[in-house]
């Protein structure tokens, strides 16, 4: 790796860092702050299609900072249920339904991304293949 790209890399970590928190940061006022319930398009499709773009979002987020495998669906998972449970605090309600709506959007994201990588990765076969 060359002496320039090992120097951008500080950088390019703090963009992501700050984009995934300042992605997270929105969720999460979005989430807990009334005003958006009452909303006619949140009225129209219910809060389930919001939860599963939400966390959708989020997951992004997550791979954007490069972490992946157990751990990131592990803090995903963690930050879906505190999300769920602090609800009540701010006069939403804790549910179940929700909070599985959510795990939809995570896990649908983190397999999308498996399938892409899966076939990005995949190395064409150059076994009966004639080079002359």
């Amino acid at each position: 790796m060359s002496e320039r790209c090992r120097r951008g890399a500080p950088w390019r970590l703090c963009v992501r860092l700050l984009i995934a928190a300042a992605g997270a940061a929105g969720l999460l006022w979005i989430s807990h702050d009334d005003r958006f319930s009452s909303a006619y398009l949140w009225r129209l499709m219910g809060d389930k299609l919001p939860h599963v773009i939400a966390y959708a979002v989020l997951t992004c987020l997550v791979l954007l900072l490069r972490v992946k495998g157990p751990l990131a669906i592990g803090l995903l998972v963690a930050v879906a249920s505190l999300d769920e449970l602090t609800q009540p605090w701010f006069g939403r309600s804790c549910s179940l339904g929700d909070w599985l709506t959510d795990l939809t959007g995570i896990l649908g994201v983190l397999a999308v991304y498996k399938c892409v990588r899966f076939v990005m990765c995949r190395r064409p076969s150059t076994e009966g293949v004639d080079v002359n």
